[in-house]
């Protein structure tokens, strides 16, 4: 097994699919098949959000605005999901 540190696209959709489209994706770029790990966080109070989409929200809010973004909410429990794709 070789790590590899690729910068692969941001996808939208659902957790599955994001993570096969990225498998797919590093798959042609290292022209080989890959094992692929994507995590998301998924508050209650939000629905489930930010789900996949945590990386984006983390550079946008940084965990301060994260934290003020839930600051209303009495409910702060969260669900991280790691899914893997080969």
């Amino acid at each position: 097994v070789i790590n590899h540190k690729l910068d692969l696209p941001e996808l939208q959709g659902e957790v599955d699919e994001i993570s096969i489209k990225k498998c797919q994706e590093a798959s042609l770029r290292l022209k080989r098949p890959v094992f692929i790990e994507d995590t998301c966080l998924c508050f209650n109070a939000l629905g489930g959000l930010p789900g996949p989409y945590i990386k984006w929200f983390l550079e946008k809010l940084k965990p301060e605005g994260l934290y003020q973004l839930l600051a209303g909410w009495e409910d702060k429990s969260a669900e991280a999901i790691c899914t893997f794709a080969y």
